[in-house]
């Protein structure tokens, strides 16, 4: 009985060895700790993990940003004339910061953490929390005109969502805040707010080439901007400037001089048509003459270089949700813009232009335009624009003396960011958003 039982035993053991697959028993073999690195899951001695990290992400640094140049220049429609462009214009010096920048922040925070690993003899978030501190002191390597601060700011807004997702399965976070589903809309409303501010009134607070893009998605001229501008400082309008603009527009027959205070801005933004009028007709010419044209080669782009094989197996769907996302895509910008226009239009009718709530509305306007978007995307756009939205809140601060001038802050916020990033990397990565996490396993590689 006992030579059966043993036997029965021997074959259970054979059975479930042989139920492995070849990749899952690599998995185990290559995660297996080592006599001298129990709590290290990379592969070989962490000295050569942390070069061949570092090394590796310099390599897609810099292929990254050629790629955003090449991007560049096919969205500006220069690309018949990008063949002519030789290695020196790709890798340029800012390419080449940025790809010593991301190697620099995986090799330090992979040695870094296996150092702390070694010597105190065990694993844990604080270990992976001080070593992406420490390791973001690599963003000093991008200039600070650059894009040293749109990517720390963006990383800090990244890990502020992290901690407020982490919140939110706590047991003491108020349960009607758990409930609210609409929190993107929110986050979208305030970054308008802020962003359609700086647009009117202090153009230099923003990101130039955040400006570049506002300027040509909001399809009104400068001397009209002014115009706006004076209104919100209970100033006069330069009706110089209005007449110069209607002149140039070839429009004739609209009296500037015997209005109110307000009605020549609108009487130059939009002759002949109301307020309403001039929201639809902008709406409707903005959705075809400009969303579209924007949104619709990103797209393209997007399904070919990251759901090729989606693609490929079905391309009718494909083609479907490509156009789809695009239409979804071109109606939030069409609607961000025109909502603002009229309602900056109302408010200043309704004589509460320059009060500190006018902004409120404008971004609520604006802001709930991003309604239009699929709900996945809502809060990575919200994101995105709480970015600039953010620099040009702590430049209007610093500027009118409410904020004190932090040298290196954007250095601080990222070094903040990375380790809060990186610890939930390693322990937590569902409060990740699910894209981002995969980037960062692609960039971390195993630590």
């Amino acid at each position: 009985v006992r030579m059966t039982t043993v036997k029965q035993e021997g074959d259970l053991l054979s059975i479930s060895n042989s139920s492995k697959t070849p990749a899952s028993v690599a998995e185990s073999e290559r995660t297996k700790p080592h006599k001298d690195r129990p709590f290290c899951h990379h592969k070989g001695p962490c000295w050569l993990n942390t070069l061949v990290g570092g090394l590796r992400n310099f390599a897609a640094g810099v292929a990254l940003k050629v790629l955003v140049t090449c991007l560049r220049a096919l969205l500006a429609r220069r690309f018949p004339g990008f063949p002519s462009t030789n290695l020196r214009d790709l890798l340029n010096h800012d390419n080449v910061r940025f790809g010593l920048f991301l190697g620099a922040w995986a090799a330090g925070y992979k040695g870094i953490n296996c150092f702390l690993r070694k010597i105190l003899e065990e694993e844990n978030k604080l270990n992976a929390f001080v070593a992406g501190c420490l390791a973001g002191s690599s963003v000093l390597l991008l200039h600070k005109d650059g894009d040293r601060v749109p990517t720390s700011v963006y990383m800090f807004i990244r890990a502020v969502k992290v901690i407020a997702d982490a919140s939110l399965t706590r047991s003491w976070f108020p349960e009607i805040l758990k409930r609210f589903k609409h929190y993107d809309v929110l986050l979208m409303s305030a970054s308008a707010a802020q962003i359609l501010y700086a647009y009117i009134q202090e153009q230099h607070t923003l990101p130039a080439s955040y400006l570049k893009f506002l300027l040509g998605a909001g399809r009104k001229d400068q001397r009209i901007i002014s115009a706006v501008a004076a209104n919100g400082r209970r100033q006069p309008v330069d009706l110089v400037q209005l007449k110069s603009y209607l002149k140039d527009k070839k429009i004739s027959g609209i009296d500037l001089t015997s209005q109110g205070q307000f009605q020549p801005t609108c009487n130059a933004m939009h002759p002949g048509h109301s307020c309403v009028q001039h929201w639809a007709d902008f709406v409707f010419k903005h959705f075809y003459q400009y969303s579209i044209r924007l949104y619709l080669p990103l797209n393209v782009v997007s399904l070919l270089i990251f759901q090729r094989e989606r693609l490929f197996k079905n391309p009718k769907d494909s083609l479907l949700h490509m156009l789809r996302a695009c239409t979804y895509s071109s109606a939030f910008l069409a609607f961000y813009c025109g909502n603002a226009w009229l309602a900056q239009c109302l408010t200043r009718k309704w004589n509460f232009y320059n009060t500190w709530y006018m902004w409120a509305i404008l971004g609520t306007a604006s802001g709930s335009a991003v309604l239009f978007e699929n709900k996945s995307r809502r809060m990575e756009l919200a994101l995105y624009c709480m970015s600039p939205a953010l620099q040009s809140f702590y430049k209007t601060g610093v500027m009118k003396g409410r904020f004190p001038r932090i040298p290196y802050i954007e250095s601080l916020l990222f070094c903040f960011a990375s380790g809060v990033i990186m610890m939930a990397h390693q322990s937590n990565p569902k409060n990740l958003q699910p894209t981002f996490s995969k980037i960062l396993k692609l960039l971390m590689g195993s630590d």
